[in-house]
Formats: structure tokens, C-alpha cells, sequence
């Protein structure tokens, strides 16, 4: 919080393209991942692997997360550049609970090669 009371950018990104947000949800660290939406930060940058912090938290397998960042406007239908949806990761985790939470907001529901 005091970096972000001091302007720190909130959106940065280091070598990989990865922003606060998505090293937060890659943790699961819910209260920095709510703290950094709440101040604005972008919920759908893409790192260089085409990964936003929801393709993160779905493929560690975070509902918490998962949950805020779709509250925020994360596209549930983004693709990696590996073709991978955050519906693909649940399942790849086995996160039944993620999983439903994803085809209730409006996941579609495919394959990485696109079949149902």
C-alpha cells in the first residue's frame, strides 16, 4: 500500500511481461490481489505468454482469485498463447469447484485444439 501511496506503477512489468497482479494470483495472495484491483490494475495485461492473472489463478487452482478478478472484468475466454483457457487450467488441476465457478460466468467450454 505505501508504494502505491507513493505512485508506483501498478502495472509494471518485469522481463516476462509479468505484472503485481499476476505474481499475486500466481500465489494466491488474495488481499494484494484485491488491494492492487481496488487502485486500478489492469486484470487483463497478458505477459509475454500471452498468461493474464486469471490463466494464473486458475491453473494454481486459487477460486478466491479467480473469483475477484472475474468480479473485475476478466475475460474468462482468454487464451495463452499456448491455447490454454483458465476453464482448460482448472480441469488440467482438477478443480471441479473453479471449473463450475468459470462455465457459470461464461466460459466456453473447449479443448485447447477448440473441440467441445
Amino acid at each position: 500500500q505505501i508504494l502505491i501511496s507513493n505512485g508506483a506503477e501498478l502495472n509494471a512489468k518485469d522481463q516476462d511481461g509479468i505484472t503485481p497482479l499476476m505474481w499475486a494470483s500466481s500465489y494466491g495472495y488474495s488481499d494484494i490481489v484485491k488491494m492492487l484491483i481496488v487502485n486500478g490494475a489492469d486484470v487483463n495485461a497478458k505477459d509475454s505468454h500471452g498468461y493474464t492473472a486469471l490463466l494464473f489463478a486458475s491453473g494454481y487452482g486459487y477460486l478466491n482469485v479467480a473469483g475477484m478478478l472475474i468480479d473485475k472484468g476478466a475475460d474468462v475466454n482468454v487464451r495463452g498463447n499456448d491455447n490454454n483457457t483458465p476453464y482448460s487450467l482448472a480441469k488440467k488441476a482438477k478443480n471441479h469447484e473453479l471449473a463450475i465457478l468459470l462455465k457459470n460466468r461464461g466460459a466456453v467450454i473447449k479443448d485447447s485444439e477448440g473441440a467441445r
